[in-house]
Order: structure tokens, then C-alpha cells, then sequence
């Protein structure tokens, strides 16, 4: 990260209020506790979907092809698992439009993309 995150993390307490310029102005209030928060979920929501792609790349999930830090499981397992959980919203009841809550979007109804179709090697 560098000097000056270092440095503000080392001087301030967790509750010092600053201001984020780009964040609309009844919004860019915030503690540095927020902030340290928001940038650990955001590394990690990125650095979780740059593993993903890792995993599609080279075909494997986990640390390392020979160490996944997967539970064990055969392929016919995975197959089975997999295309439970894809098919699992096409089981859920769906919501009547006089609910309000009715909707085409295709990812309440579609299929959820999953590393294990490559990485495990079920097609």
C-alpha cells in the first residue's frame, strides 16, 4: 500500500472521521474503521474474482492441483453437486407480479456459472 496508509493507520484511532471527495456530499462522511473495512471486502471480493478466473484459466481450483483444500468428492459427485446447486433458483417459487417483486432478470432464473464445471473436469 505505501507510507502514507501506514502512517494515517498508526496515527489515528479507528473512529477519526474523514471524507471521501468523490462520494456524494451526504455520504462522504466516514471513520477510518469504514474505510479500512471497505478496502479489505473490496480486495477480497476482486482478489476472489481474479481466482475464479485463475481457476478457469488453468483448470484446477485451490491452492494447487495436487493440494485443492477441496472436500473430497469423485467427479460423478461433483457432476451431481454441481448441477444441483445450477438448478436449485428453477426449484424456487416465483414471485407473482401482484407481489411487486416479479421479475425476467435470468439470473433469478438461470444457471449459476461455476469454476467445478472446468476445474473438476464435469461437463
Amino acid at each position: 500500500m505505501g507510507r502514507h496508509p501506514d502512517a494515517t493507520i498508526d496515527a489515528l484511532t479507528l473512529n477519526a472521521i474523514g471524507h471521501v471527495p468523490w462520494w456524494p456530499p451526504d455520504q462522504n462522511e466516514v471513520s477510518l474503521h469504514h474505510v479500512l473495512v471497505r478496502v479489505a471486502t473490496d480486495t477480497s471480493r476482486h482478489a476472489g474474482q481474479a481466482d475464479i478466473i485463475r481457476e478457469l484459466i488453468v483448470g484446477t481450483v485451490g491452492l494447487t492441483k495436487e493440494s485443492t483444500s477441496m472436500p473430497p468428492g469423485d467427479r460423478a459427485w461433483w457432476r451431481s453437486h454441481r448441477d444441483q446447486v445450477q438448478h436449485a433458483p428453477g426449484k424456487l417459487p416465483r414471485p407473482s407480479a401482484a407481489s411487486g417483486n416479479a421479475t425476467s432478470s435470468p439470473t433469478r432464473r438461470g444457471r449459476i456459472a461455476s469454476p467445478l464445471t472446468s476445474a473438476q473436469g464435469c461437463t
